[in-house]
């Protein structure tokens, strides 16, 4: 139905749902859900009526459980069957009960679980079994869950008890297969032992058979050569018994007999003279060891008086021992050496005994091995002889050019087109290359592909392709002479430089000569190899091969000439290559193979001429001139030059061309030929060199026996011009003007004969004959009266002797100085020492004598015995000497003299000469390099060692695996795997050996730039930056790859910002670190050239790294100690010396930590060197001690080492280094290291671009009284320098009137007394030098020359007591004194002195000398320094005093306060 209302509208529209209608919607739903599901109610319990939490009231749970009926459920529940479960379940649960009945259960479940129930023996009433269920009593429930419980723990004590026994015989087998792999190693190891044991003791048996072989064999030649002497001799006393039977017929050996006994007279006249002259002065010695001359002269003025009994009798001894001497050298000629004694061979063992009825069996035995050793000798010696005779002959037919070229040559292509690949990195394989035959022959084209010889660096290939150019184009006769010249020279250079350049040189001028259609050509290129024979050698390898081109060619008409010469220079025996290529003047005389004539002086102003070979050093020359002058020995006997700067030693292997090539670079006028005056009569040359500004001189060098006689008439006469020259010329003995113009009158009667008095203008020239410091002395004379003088010792002490009566009268005389003998060197002392700081240093027989510059008196002598070592600076002029107890110092202890000369080298190699104990004084300062005696064994653990480390380098999984080439494009990237195969073979891959991932490779040098980092690294900007470690290493050793880059704003060649750099990185990352020490290692590992320039580089960069930072990683640790190890083992490679110096860094840096900055440019010159830090350290008086430390070296250790060198005592205390660059002064700490402040330094001066250099300044900070030690000079010394640089700087307290004495003490001291040479200007640069700037505009010269006037003949000790005295009265001495400013309180000046000392601080107006404020330690509460501030709070923290000073050296004042607490907690602690 339907009903209509008023409104129109019907009852069924749709209305608004109203809330009961959706309640029931609700419900209906829910219902719906529920019907769907299986319902489980939850009986909800409320613990307590007032809904708090944490309270549970125990009557109303009761009262909810009794009234809900659960309790009843529990005990119906309880009463009936609880347990209920599905017979599936159940059996399922159960089956393992009836395991031991043998019949099987029944398939229906509910059978099997009635079956399982009924064989437990399980009341019936207790159980039931439903259609699916089986209902259970608690009673059966426990028993059936006990039993299962108890059955399942059984079972898993069988399960773990058959498990425990599988592992345990899988662990035991295990163990058994490694005890037997241990025991097989161990077993295989000791039977090696005793096999090696085996075969060293064969070696030393066959060693001592040998040795016994080798020894019958001398015997028997000893005895074969004893007899053929006796033959000999035999023989030649026939043939000289009937020579002097002829002889004593001929007239004409008559002649030669009376010149033979003329000069035998001579000779004896000679030592007679000596003799007497010897007994004579012996006389003439006073007690005091003191040399009377006058009286020594005395017997030349009086009247010949009758001889008595004491001269006849001596006479007659001296007489009867030269007759004796002469009669047993009467057989020989006097001019000829004595021969040395023969040394006549042991005899043979007697034969064995001729007698057959004393023979047994032993005597048999002893029979046959006699028997069995002559047989033996003689076959040795019929090898020997063979063997001497195929060592004589050298077959050149058996070193072919061909064979050399097959070996070492590179491949060339048939057709290069004229293109030389110069730029190409890496030569490209030749496929089809010419042969060696013809690489050997003439070719018209000027450019080549590569080097003919295969060289490692490709700079010298470069070089050698632009060589060839210049070459072919030199041969060709297309340069003018000046070109020629500079293209042969400059050609030999880079031979003499690059030894690995000369064999490429080599082979291809003689490419370009063989087989060459134009002689002219042929002739060039000849005499361009002569050049470069002449200059260096070729190495080992082409030696033979050169010597056998040159013998083959030594007959052809065209150029014999140069072979032959070639020849006779390839067979000598060269110490070292020339030093300079050869001047144009050996150019040409090589040219036309003739000598080079020299000039060589005497000291007696004569000259000899003659030739000298272009291969010729300075021990041939001395040969040749003696032999020329007919001077019997050369011992002692040395070259020198002399030019206007110097006068140099040459060393006995110096090449005389290369003084000759260094005079033409000089532009020396020696060099031009020039007429001369020679000694010979018959000269053979009318000019020579050496004419000019530069000299060589010959004169006596080594006096190994100063006081004997030589009996050879030249030596006396050379000795006697040298003992003029020293005397007069040079002034070397301490003569006073009587004993001048004695010693004037004899030369001059050597020089004219007896005194003339109409011939006085011989004496015009005085100097001649006496010093200049004995004119200069008496200035009262005329040269006048000096004429007059000499003639009138001309006259009394020349008159009536001849010329050998006053050559030994002369050098007799001289030769009773202390310093005769001695060579002097003018040298400077750097440091304090009660001496003069200019002397003179005397090296002779005895030792090495202090000897003071004017008045020639020795201050200190110290014999060989006492130097412990001589150090040759290799960068400053200055020698050090090492002494054993000098200077009142006990015997163990040492002193160190540094004294500053431009002749280091002359003074060390003549030490050397005297005590060859010292001759290694080269390697003072060099890296120490032991020399390892290693076995191959010892070779082998070494490698062996090596190899563990990788090893463990790959099992701590800390490199990157490299990345190989395997497989197509399918197989890379289609192929999958599952999950189990990707698991297997990712284990087979660990498994595998780690040789055929990581190949020899991976560790050995690579030309060739990296694909990938060698180490793990995370992220791309550490991989990148590995590879530019890489690129930067290659770049540094002079091979950049093509591709890669470096470090940006670097070039190519700066080497020391490219260490610098590297370095820093390392020393940022630490993975940076482990990465470029195993690419130094690979750089170093397996070198094709141990001893090249690429591989020295390399070790030069891992040197330097080394004294820097070390890897922390222990592993990568150990595999560079491993390395360094197996390198050093070779000490005469510069490898190996490198390997030793590394491994000296490294220990080094270990025991000091990491450094803070990477080398200074300084540092990296000298580590390159193999060489100690070399650096000055700068006292207050502006002197310098130049001292080497290594990179690890801190502040104390160089502290210890500079008060060791000025000898400082060890009780010494307070003293510090200072870093001063300008203006700016810090001390440095303790620990800080010395090579930090050096870079440190020299990058602020970088990048500031100051001029300024750093100067390590030492001087004393902490003073504790007493301030001094008053028994230690040099201690005083600084002091007194450190006090006036104070004064100086203004950090002392002083007024004018103070100032002024101060000035004029130390005008005294350096002055002397006031003279007319002392000027104003002199005054005026004292008073720049020691008045403060502030106070230099009001000290006037004039002022200060009076005020020196008051302090005449006061001694240099007596003015620094005095200046020190003044300077101990202020009250404030010896403390440190700091320029400061102050705005935090009104009641002090805002320009402040804030002085530090053992006491306390000290706040002083400035200036002044009263402070202010005064705080001892105890009452400095705290000090905060920052950049610019200091903050000080005294008294207390609340309620003290605050001050606050700005200063630049905040820090430094914090650290002087500590130091001085800390002195002082020290020092009540001992009490």
């Amino acid at each position: 139905k339907t009903s209509t209302g008023s409104g129109g509208r019907t009852g069924t529209g749709k209305s608004k749902p109203t809330v009961g209608d959706t309640f029931r919607t609700q419900l209906v739903a829910l219902v719906e859900v529920l019907d769907t599901t299986t319902p489980w109610y939850v009986r909800c319990l409320k613990p307590n009526n007032t809904k708090s939490s944490k309270e549970y009231d125990d009557e109303l749970i009761i009262a909810q459980l009794r009234y809900s009926g659960m309790l009843d459920i529990v005990r119906i529940r309880k009463e009936g069957y609880p347990v209920h479960v599905s017979a599936r379940e159940f059996l399922d649960k159960y089956r393992c009960l009836a395991a031991k009945d043998k019949d099987p259960l029944p398939k229906d479940d509910k059978k099997a679980a009635a079956r399982i129930l009924h064989s437990l023996k399980l009341p019936e009433t207790e159980w039931q079994i439903g259609k699916t269920k089986v209902f259970l009593r608690m009673s059966v429930f426990e028993p059936l869950e006990d039993k299962r419980k108890k059955l399942l723990t059984e079972k898993m004590v069988v399960i773990q008890r058959i498990w425990r026994g599988y592992v345990a015989r899988k662990r035991f087998r295990q163990l058994k297969a490694a005890a037997i792999l241990v025991q097989k190693h161990f077993r295989g190891s000791r039977q090696r032992m005793k096999f090696l044991r085996k075969r060293r003791a064969a070696i030393l048996i066959q060693s001592h058979l040998r040795g016994m072989f080798a020894r019958e064999l001398v015997a028997a030649i000893r005895k074969k050569k004893a007899e053929e002497e006796a033959e000999r001799r035999r023989l030649r006393q026939l043939e000289e018994e009937r020579l002097a039977r002829e002889e004593e017929r001929l007239a004409k050996e008559r002649a030669e007999k009376n010149m033979e006994e003329s000069y035998r007279i001579a000779q004896m006249e000679l030592l007679t003279l000596a003799k007497i002259a010897e007994h004579k002065s012996q006389k003439a010695v006073t007690k005091s060891g003191d040399v009377d001359l006058d009286q020594m002269f005395k017997f030349l003025s009086e009247d010949p008086k009758p001889v008595g009994k004491e001269e006849i009798n001596f006479l007659a001894d001296v007489t009867k021992d030269l007759e004796e001497l002469f009669k047993e050298a009467q057989k020989d000629s006097p001019r000829t050496k004595p021969r040395k004694p023969v040394r006549r061979a042991p005899a043979p063992p007697p034969p064995p005994g001729s007698r057959r009825t004393a023979e047994t069996p032993d005597s048999e035995d002893k029979m046959s091995r006699t028997q069995r050793r002559q047989r033996r000798v003689m076959k040795k010696l019929l090898g020997v002889e063979d063997e001497g005779k195929r060592e004589e002959h050298f077959d050149p037919d058996a070193y072919p050019m061909i064979k050399f070229a097959e070996m070492y040559f590179n491949d060339f292509p048939k057709d290069t087109g004229g293109f030389s690949t110069l730029s190409l990195r890496r030569a490209p394989r030749v496929k089809d290359p010419i042969s060696k035959g013809e690489m050997l022959v003439y070719t018209k084209s000027s450019s080549l592909p590569t080097s003919m010889v295969h060289m490692h660096d490709p700079e010298n290939v470069n070089l050698a392709c632009s060589i060839f150019k210049d070459m072919c184009k030199l041969l060709r006769g297309d340069m003018k002479p000046e070109q020629h010249h500079l293209t042969i020279q400059s050609t030999i250079a880079y031979g003499i430089d690059r030894p690995e350049l000369r064999d490429e040189i080599f082979c291809q001028l003689i490419r370009q000569v063989s087989s060459n259609p134009k002689e002219e050509a042929v002739v060039r290129g000849w005499h361009f190899i002569t050049l470069c024979i002449t200059a260096f050698p070729p190495s080992k390898n082409f030696k033979k091969y050169l010597q056998a081109y040159f013998q083959n060619n030594s007959s052809d008409p065209l150029v014999g000439k140069y072979s032959s010469a070639c020849l006779s220079i390839i067979r000598l025996t060269k110490v070292a290559p020339r030093r300079l290529p050869p001047s144009s003047i050996e150019i040409a005389a090589v040219r036309n193979l003739n000598p080079l004539i020299c000039r060589f002086y005497f000291l007696d102003g004569k000259a000899k001429a003659m030739g000298v070979d272009p291969s010729s050093t300075a021990s041939d020359v001395i040969k040749t001139l003696a032999d020329k002058i007919e001077l019997q020995s050369t011992d002692g006997w040395a070259l020198y030059e002399v030019n206007p700067e110097q006068e140099h030693f040459i060393k006995a292997h110096e090449y005389i061309a290369d003084i000759l090539s260094q005079w033409e670079r000089d532009k020396r006028s020696s060099m031009m030929m020039t007429k001369y005056t020679t000694v010979s009569r018959r000269p053979s040359y009318q000019a020579a060199l050496g004419g000019g500004d530069s000299k060589f001189v010959f004169r006596k060098r080594v006096f190994r026996q100063p006081k004997e006689i030589p009996d050879d008439p030249v030596e006396y006469h050379l000795m006697y011009a040298q003992a003029v020259n020293s005397a007069v010329k040079i002034d070397e003995f301490p003569v006073n003007e009587q004993v001048a113009l004695q010693l004037a009158g004899l030369q001059a009667q050597v020089l004219w004969g007896d005194f003339d008095p109409s011939l006085s203008s011989r004496f015009n020239d005085v100097e001649q004959f006496l010093p200049e410091r004995i004119v200069l002395e008496n200035r009262h004379k005329t040269r006048e009266d000096w004429k007059r003088s000499i003639g009138e010792a001309h006259k009394k002490y020349g008159t009536g002797k001849t010329e050998i009566q006053a050559k030994v009268w002369y050098l007799t005389s001289v030769k009773h100085y202390p310093l005769y003998g001695s060579t002097f060197f003018h040298v400077t002392y750097k440091g304090f020492w009660p001496y003069p700081n200019k002397i003179i240093l005397a090296v002779d027989l005895e030792g090495i004598k202090f000897v003071n510059y004017k008045s020639k008196k020795i201050l200190a002598t110290h014999k060989y015995s006492q130097l412990v070592s001589v150090g040759v600076d290799i960068v400053e002029d200055a020698v050090s000497l090492t002494i054993r107890g000098s200077h009142k110092i006990p015997a163990e202890e040492q002193t160190s003299y540094v004294f500053e000369t431009d002749k280091k080298e002359d003074i060390a190699t003549l030490v050397a000469s005297y005590s060859p104990v010292h001759s290694n004084w080269q390697k003072v300062g060099e890296a120490k390099t032991r020399v390892i005696h290693v076995s191959e064994e010892d070779r082998a653990k070494l490698w062996q060692e090596v190899w563990a480390c990788r090893k463990a380098l790959v099992e701590h999984k800390m490199l990157k695996e490299p990345q190989e080439r395997s497989g197509n494009f399918l197989t890379t990237t289609l192929r999958r795997y599952n999950k189990a195969r990707m698991e297997r073979l990712r284990k087979a891959q660990e498994e595998k050996d780690f040789e055929k991932v990581y190949k020899q490779s991976f560790w050995s040098y690579s030309k060739s730039l990296i694909k990938q980092p060698l180490t793990v690294l995370e992220g791309e900007d550490m991989e990148e930056m590995s590879l530019c470690l890489f690129y930067t290493i290659q770049q540094h050793a002079g091979i950049p790859p093509a591709n890669g880059a470096g470090f940006e704003d670097v070039e190519a060649d700066d080497c020391v910002t490219m260490v610098q750099l590297a370095s820093q990185k390392c020393l940022e990352k630490e993975a940076l670190c482990n990465e470029i020490y195993l690419q130094l290692i690979k750089q170093t590992t397996d070198q094709p050239e141990p001893n090249g320039k690429i591989n020295i580089q390399n070790w030069r960069f891992l040197s330097l790294v080394c004294g820097v930072v070390v890897p922390r990683n222990r592993v990568i640790l150990n595999y560079l100690q491993a390395h360094l190890r197996r390198c050093s083992i070779d000490a005469h490679t510069e490898e190996g010396k490198f390997a030793q110096f590394c491994m000296q860094a490294l220990t080094r840096t270990l025991q000091t930590k990491n450094r803070k900055y990477p080398p200074s440019q300084r540092e990296i010159q000298c580590i390159i060197r193999r060489r100690p830090i070399h650096e000055r350290f700068y006292f207050m008086d502006g002197q310098f001690r130049a001292l080497e430390f290594d990179s690890a070296a801190t502040s104390e250790e160089v502290i210890a080492m500079v008060k060791e060198r000025v000898g400082l005592m060890k009780e010494a205390f307070g003293f510090s280094l200072f870093e001063v660059f300008g203006q700016l002064e810090r001390n440095m700490l303790m620990q800080e290291k010395v090579a930090d402040a050096m870079f440190k330094w020299e990058k602020y001066a970088r990048s500031t671009h100051s001029p300024k250099v750093l100067k390590l300044t030492f001087k004393k900070r902490l003073f504790i009284k007493p301030y001094m030690n008053p028994e230690d000079s040099i201690e005083m010394n600084l002091l007194l320098h450190q006090a006036v640089e104070d004064v100086a700087s203004d950090r002392f307290p002083i007024n004018m009137k103070e100032v002024l004495y101060l000035v004029a003490l130390r005008a005294q001291a350096a002055l002397g007394n006031p003279s007319e040479t002392i000027g104003l200007l002199d005054y005026q640069g004292l008073i720049d030098r020691y008045v403060p700037k502030h106070m230099r505009n009001r000290v006037r010269p004039e002022e200060l020359q009076l005020k020196h006037r008051e302090y005449m003949d006061m001694s240099d000790q007596d003015c620094n007591e005095a200046y020190m005295s003044f300077v101990r009265q202020w009250p404030l001495y010896g403390s440190t004194v700091f320029d400061v400013l102050q705005s935090y309180t009104t009641t002090l000046p805002k320009n402040l002195w804030l002085v530090v000392n053992e006491n306390g601080i000290h706040i002083l107006k400035r200036r002044d000398k009263e402070p202010l404020v005064t705080y001892n330690y105890k009452n400095i509460v705290n000090y905060s320094p920052s950049l610019k501030n200091l903050m000080i709070v005294t008294e207390s923290l609340t309620r003290g005093t605050k001050f606050v000073f700005n200063t630049s050296q905040a820090s430094q004042i914090a650290h002087l306060i500590r130091d001085y607490t800390h002195v002082i907690v020290e020092r009540q602690r001992r009490k």
